[in-house]
């Protein structure tokens, strides 16, 4: 029965998780066109959750073309977090980041921030699994007892 119930949520949630990916992917698109390149200063590193996941952050600041310079905390990936500190300690201040001219506040670290474009695959694929996984109940246990 448990199964049965993931099975619908991955349903439901498979269309949400490409819409998503869908939006990363454009936004990918968007600051790899139009997207500003700028040296940030890493001021403060965050880790919060438990043993199994992990979320890790960084508080930047960085300065914009046309106005004061943006403070902005960015998710970034466990890997890119380890690489320039330890234990919530910043060891390499410097970090790239690419933004928008037109709102500095969409913006990303280069090769550190999570990209969650993946989505526009696993996706549908959560949603086939799920679909499948319904109709093998629906239709495949008729034909077993037929």
């Amino acid at each position: 029965m448990r199964v049965l119930l993931f099975a619908i949520i991955g349903l439901i949630a498979g269309p949400f998780l490409a819409y998503q990916g869908y939006q990363a992917k454009q936004f990918n698109d968007l600051l790899n066109r139009e997207g500003i390149e700028t040296k940030g200063i890493a001021t403060e590193g965050h880790s919060s959750g438990g043993r199994r996941s992990r979320s890790y952050k960084l508080s930047v600041i960085f300065p914009v073309k046309d106005g004061k310079p943006v403070t902005k905390d960015f998710k970034v990936s466990s890997s890119y977090y380890k690489s320039i500190g330890s234990d919530g300690k910043i060891t390499v201040d410097t970090v790239p980041v690419k933004y928008l001219a037109n709102d500095p506040q969409q913006a990303i670290i280069v090769g550190g921030s999570d990209d969650d474009s993946i989505l526009l695959w696993v996706g549908p694929l959560v949603a086939v699994a799920s679909l499948g996984y319904l109709a093998y109940r629906l239709f495949g246990r008729k034909e077993a007892t037929a």
